[in-house]
């Protein structure tokens, strides 16, 4: 791997030169890029909601994820892991949870309630601890999921991972979808 691109914080520039560094190395990214262009960074707003509906995101469409979602904020709003552990899986399975969403989701609240991963510092932490703190907990969304949610400050995780193919698409907008209850 590129060390000069694994050191530096992740921004345009970086990411760019991560594709790059990525596209020289796989033919078929490269064809991908050529034809439809750089994908755009997938930053979301970090905190337990956005981890939720990345959770929500694997092997669905998106929009099929994003009306779960939505369900799930009209009835724990605002979300929380309090708010989320006092729903049962009758009333996750009915908002579209299935038994494995159900069951990640269950974990990574119950983990946040114990004081077992405290996302206020995973935004602080460099790529490897972060990713460490958050595959403790059962569910393989989190280890992308802190790309998405903390914008991996390194670009060397989109070099040494690719670009977290399948783990959303919402751009970096004020209204980008991100995962916040209305």
């Amino acid at each position: 791997m590129n060390r000069a691109i694994e050191s530096e914080q992740l921004t345009r520039r970086t990411f760019r030169r991560a594709l790059k560094y990525l596209s020289d190395r796989d033919p078929d990214l490269a064809r991908v890029i050529d034809d439809y262009g750089h994908p755009p960074m997938w930053l979301r707003k970090p905190g337990f909601s956005t981890l939720v509906y990345i959770i929500l995101e694997q092997q669905v469409s998106l929009a099929s994820a994003r009306a779960t979602f939505d369900r799930l904020c009209e009835a724990a709003c605002p979300l929380t892991p309090y708010r989320f552990l006092a729903l049962d899986d009758t009333a996750l399975n009915a908002i579209g949870f299935s038994r494995q969403k159900t069951y990640y989701c269950r974990q990574l609240s119950q983990a946040i309630r114990q004081k077992e991963l405290k996302l206020s510092e995973i935004e602080n932490m460099d790529n490897k601890t972060a990713r460490s703190e958050l595959t403790k907990i059962k569910g393989r969304p989190l280890d992308c999921g802190h790309l998405l949610a903390y914008g991996a400050p390194q670009a060397g995780y989109l070099a040494e991972h690719g670009s977290c193919a399948g783990c959303g698409d919402a751009e970096t907008k004020e209204d980008s979808r991100s995962a916040r209850c209305r």
